[in-house]
């Protein structure tokens, strides 16, 4: 098989009662995703039939039942437009193959302009080729709630919340942008807070999502209908998302600080050498000493951005770099000797100007390859440091995240104006900086009421 062509095989996810469920995966290089057919109520069959049908796409035997006939005449078309997309794209990409193969009638003709989940799709594909993996991700997921609230909708709020034109349309469940209403908005949210965490399976109990999510979600939504306005394909006049009409909720993210104490207690932590323990807690202390530089941008620091001479490490956000890209906030970390030894212990092999520091990933890597080990790295991070505030005595939860709102308390407490800890943390606006004033400030009431109270 040559790795750089894609493939399309049937292949199923067990679902209740021991059937199966008929999914398509498609094989390119190392990656085997695996893909639900575009059906509401998806194929379901018993393991029995699932391995006739494969034997008879195999095959192509005329001996066979007339069940597993009609059952390979529903999951053709599905195949054979996996193959017809695939067969379309030079170079290939599982975000533009998803894309159309989702998007309704997509091989034989061009997805009408009018179409919310298609230009949130378009906008995952965009993304995601520019290695805006996170973003790429958030249209994706906002495409996918969307339509699951859309499918699940009843004949009557059908009628009330998705008023047809008058035309005929090729798509007969589409969701257009004039269909985006407060009355829509608002139904939407109440359904992502009851049911719409993640697709839930047959039976099981509700899941739902948080307002923070809710607002990921609708800020892509937000996004497209802006661009769709730009195109004029909906009036300006239509736009939903004001304070007269819906506003996008906002979770606020609780931030926690570390009291000096427990700082030096994790700093001055035993581990046992070359343990994930041990290392868990040195990138801990890394982001901790600079500047609260989270785990993305550590993982992408090169020996260029290290100075042993200057004592400095300087480099510029990731989260950042693309929308600062005409004036790109630099920041500046002091090389402290705690960490020159993290570095020295967990460095990479080639100490080259153009080389990672750590050897976390690499740039043969692609952009989502990266996402993905830098996050199975902060997963295990949070989980050993989890396990040494236990050890430490400490009752509250101790993550990647905290040593960077912790760094920032200490700027403040350290007498720092908010100018100072924005240019110190990298970010781009003194709006970012705020929220962390606002929660510490909060914290400082709490204590000082239970102190009044003792």
């Amino acid at each position: 098989m040559n790795p750089n062509q894609a493939t399309v095989k049937l292949t199923y996810d067990k679902v209740k009662d021991g059937l199966v469920s008929i999914k398509l995966r498609v094989r390119y290089q190392t990656e085997r995703p695996r893909y639900h057919l575009p059906i509401k109520e998806g194929i379901i069959v018993t393991p029995d039939v699932y391995k006739r049908l494969v034997q008879y796409h195999q095959t192509r035997s005329g001996r066979t039942a007339e069940e597993i006939r009609q059952l390979y005449a529903k999951v053709l078309p599905f195949v054979e437009r996996a193959e017809k997309i695939i067969e379309g794209l030079e170079p290939f990409s599982f975000a533009k193959f998803e894309s159309l193969f989702y998007a309704e009638n997509a091989v034989s003709e061009k997805p009408e302009a009018n179409d919310v989940l298609a230009s949130l799709m378009t906008a995952y594909a965009q993304m995601d080729a520019e290695g805006r993996i996170s973003n790429a991700d958030a249209y994706r997921s906002a495409a996918q709630s969307l339509k699951r609230f859309v499918d699940g909708l009843s004949d009557a709020d059908r009628a009330q919340l998705l008023p047809t034109t008058g035309k005929k349309s090729a798509k007969t469940n589409l969701l257009r942008f004039d269909h985006l209403t407060p009355e829509f908005l608002s139904r939407y949210e109440a359904w992502m807070l009851q049911f719409g965490a993640f697709a839930r399976k047959e039976g099981s109990a509700p899941t739902p999502a948080s307002l923070t999510t809710v607002g990921i979600y609708l800020r892509q939504v937000r996004t497209v209908f802006n661009t769709a306005i730009q195109e004029k394909i909906i009036a300006e006049n239509a736009y939903p998302f004001s304070r007269k009409g819906y506003v996008i909720p906002t979770g606020r993210n609780v931030k926690k600080a570390l009291r000096k104490n427990v700082i030096r207690d994790i700093m001055g932590y035993a581990c046992q050498p070359g343990t994930l323990e041990e290392r868990s807690r040195d990138l801990w202390v890394l982001s901790y000493l600079s500047n609260g530089m989270n785990l993305t941008d550590i993982c992408n620091l090169r020996w260029s951005n290290v100075s042993y001479a200057d004592q400095t490490i300087t480099f510029v956000r990731k989260k950042t770099s693309r929308t600062q890209r005409g004036n790109p906030i630099t920041v500046q970390a002091t090389l402290f000797p705690e960490t020159k030894v993290i570095i020295e212990r967990w460095k990479g092999e080639s100490q080259a100007l153009g080389a990672f520091v750590f050897p976390f990933i690499t740039d043969q890597m692609d952009a989502r390859r990266k996402k993905r080990t830098i996050a199975q790295l902060i997963k295990t991070t949070n989980k050993y440091m989890k396990l040494i505030a236990q050890a430490i005595g400490v009752d509250i939860e101790i993550r990647t995240y905290e040593a960077r709102h912790s760094f920032a308390s200490a700027m403040l407490k350290a007498g720092a104006d908010l100018v100072y800890i924005k240019d110190k943390l990298g970010q781009s606006s003194l709006k970012s900086t705020e929220s962390y004033v606002v929660s510490l400030h909060d914290e400082d009431e709490q204590t000082m009421l239970r102190n009044s109270l003792m």
